[in-house]
């Protein structure tokens, strides 16, 4: 859960092994989603034997950021580097 963020550590959670990604407001809000829920990460990696594409997910907590400009708070996502890294080495 996101009750230990702070501006300065955005991403601390309360728990060590959480996922955090923080959205902007109205893309939480567009999604039904509110502080601390658990959404998937989803991609997929295609078998180099059969080609057959297989899903891998990761789940991450929400958390949310306002800015005031409608375009980012309604489009954009942040995540640790170091967790969207080691999302996408499991992809190789």
């Amino acid at each position: 859960m996101f009750g230990a963020v702070t501006t300065r550590y955005p991403f601390t959670t309360e728990k060590d092994d959480e996922r955090p990604v923080i959205m902007g407001y109205e893309l939480m809000k567009r999604l039904g989603l509110k502080r601390g829920d658990e959404i998937a990460l989803i991609t997929g990696k295609r078998d180099q034997i059969n080609g057959e594409l297989k899903p891998i997910s990761r789940k991450f907590v929400v958390g949310s950021f306002r800015c005031g400009w409608q375009e980012v708070d309604a489009r954009i996502c942040y995540t640790r580097r170091s967790d969207f890294r080691k999302h996408i080495h499991l992809l190789r």
